[in-house]
């Protein structure tokens, strides 16, 4: 994962503040690029959005981009609201959608066609399912690769 050794500056729509069965923590956005899937970035369960914006210091050429949907660890199937769809932007290029699996532990995964230097990354939460334990979703994990 080329993005946990990034030097970032990550913002979202909005943070879950913690609470509500879950630690009494804000669930930031750094947390998205953190090289962990235990800690996730959660939107506050109002966002209809939820969206998430990764600058890079410096450029990281990368041709993969892997998408971890938030997941309670340990594994409880559908506790967090998941992503269905998610709007990816890489640099200035057009946007795509990538379509998520229906279980929390897979990533989606974006292959380029060909190596590219990312200088930012934007993700849309463009659907969701309502989680069974808890009404925020969000991300583990945002991965760069160079296959």
């Amino acid at each position: 994962n080329l993005l946990a050794r990034a030097r970032t500056r990550v913002a979202a729509s909005s943070v879950f503040p913690g609470g509500v069965g879950l630690a009494e923590r804000p669930y930031g956005p750094e947390l998205a690029v953190d090289g962990r899937l235990r800690t996730p970035w959660l939107a506050d369960p109002r966002d209809d959005r939820p969206a998430l914006r990764i600058e890079l210091e410096g450029a990281v050429i990368a041709d993969v981009l892997r998408i971890a949907p938030a997941r309670a660890v340990p594994h409880r199937p559908r506790f967090f609201g998941r992503p269905i769809a998610i709007a990816v932007r890489v640099n200035d290029r057009p946007e795509r959608v990538l379509t998520l699996r229906p279980d929390a532990r897979d990533k989606a995964v974006l292959e380029l066609e060909r190596p590219v230097s990312i200088h930012r990354l934007e993700l849309t939460i463009l659907e969701q399912a309502r989680g069974r334990g808890h009404p925020a979703t969000g991300l583990a994990e945002v991965e760069l690769a160079l296959r």
